[in-house]
């Protein structure tokens, strides 16, 4: 997959071995040329307050803020940028998936995941074919 604008993302989860995992499996899709991973919740929301990314890869369990409330803040905060957003989890509870499409999530991501998984989620995140 290959595109003539290539996108950027932002990587968020408090495990760096699962950031960089997910970097690694996303520079081999060859769409994306700028990866950006944070650790916390709240260096993310530093990091969009300052940048506008392509696609957001936010996990649920983290300890500074969950996704839900990272999400939750961006869309009071940020709400005029429309945000691409894969929701990830290790224990995905249906409350925290009806809260996330409430704010307007569509894709999901269940840990563990495979290459082909992730790749599905960021085509279907994007709106690619």
């Amino acid at each position: 997959m290959s595109e003539a604008k290539k996108l950027s993302v932002l990587i968020v989860d408090d495990e760096q071995h699962i950031c960089d995992l997910i970097e690694v499996m996303l520079k081999s899709f060859n769409i994306f040329s700028f990866i950006v991973a944070s650790t916390s919740a709240s260096l993310a929301l530093q990091k969009l307050r300052n940048q506008e990314f392509d696609l957001l890869i936010i996990d649920n369990q983290m300890p500074d803020k969950d996704g839900l409330h990272m999400i939750e803040t961006l869309m009071m905060t940020l709400s005029s940028r429309k945000h691409r957003i894969i929701f990830m989890s290790g224990a995905m509870q249906n409350e925290h998936a009806l809260k996330a499409i409430n704010f307007g999530v569509k894709t999901f991501l269940i840990k563990p995941f495979t290459r082909q998984g992730l790749l599905k989620a960021v085509i279907k995140a994007l709106g690619k074919k």
